[in-house]
């Protein structure tokens, strides 16, 4: 039982990058960034690599590459909770 423990432990605590040391890496063309996942990629290209933030604050102007970060500074710094969905 406790082996078990141990290794669940060292599961979570493990190196990510070794854990991921066998699998193919997909880069990207024009910076060559790599990732595990090719939708990681795809989400890079999309929304990073040569890209303006498309989300904009209407309080504050502040700019955002994602979504999700310009509804969560929406809740947490003008407390406009229904922003949020």
């Amino acid at each position: 039982m406790t082996q078990l423990v141990i290794d669940v432990v060292c599961l979570f605590t493990h190196d990510k990058a070794s854990l991921l040391a066998g699998m193919p890496r997909h880069f990207c063309p024009n910076c060559q960034k790599s990732y595990c996942h090719k939708t990681t990629l795809l989400r890079h290209q999309r929304y990073e690599c040569g890209q303006p933030p498309q989300f904009r604050c209407p309080e504050c102007f502040y700019k955002f590459r994602y979504r999700s970060d310009f509804l969560r500074h929406m809740a947490r710094k003008h407390s406009l909770f229904n922003w949020v969905n």
